[in-house]
């Protein structure tokens, strides 16, 4: 072989390794989110006020009640969810939909801004709540007023291909 022939066949090795050595990288798993931030302090309940549910995080641990953080957590049957936001958001989430682990990953990595809390609903066995507020797909946001009067028009928002970001979100809704 000539030199030009091994100077050719080095740099598409060196590309080669160094593209196997990038995707090693951005697949390794991620840590978890740290135990301090999802603590939550079991005494803090809210009276129950309506049907909403409070909500605990993935990691199963409760995050804390302050609406000057933000917060992102699952929606749970039992409890009624947190008043103290000013803004709280419906996600259903489906673990098989890609656009729906997308959005998952930006809302766990945060932050959420004060005052608005996400809660992720399982959108498989959740229909009583996709017929509630007229979810047709997974990857849905929707807002909720207050009082959560069945009549009222809630703000809907589909995020199924669109930018992931919580600025997207909280724009459209």
């Amino acid at each position: 072989m000539n030199r030009k022939h091994i100077i050719i066949i080095s740099i598409i090795t060196a590309v080669v390794v160094g593209g196997v050595a990038a995707a090693v990288w951005l697949l390794r798993p991620q840590a978890p989110v740290s135990e301090s931030t999802a603590r939550h302090d079991t005494s803090q309940k809210a009276p129950e006020q309506s049907g909403y549910s409070k909500s605990q995080q993935s990691s199963g641990s409760q995050q804390p009640v302050n609406p000057n953080a933000g917060r992102y957590a699952d929606y749970t049957d039992g409890n009624t969810m947190e008043h103290a936001y000013r803004k709280t958001i419906l996600f259903f989430h489906n673990p098989q939909c890609g656009e729906c682990q997308a959005f998952d990953k930006v809302l766990r990595e945060g932050p959420i801004p004060a005052g608005v809390q996400i809660l992720k609903v399982d959108y498989g066995s959740r229909q009583d709540l996709r017929q509630k507020y007229g979810v047709t797909k997974p990857s849905t946001f929707v807002e909720l007023d207050d009082d959560d009067d069945y009549d009222h028009d809630h703000d809907i928002w589909v995020g199924y291909g669109q930018e992931k970001s919580i600025n997207t979100i909280l724009r459209n809704l």
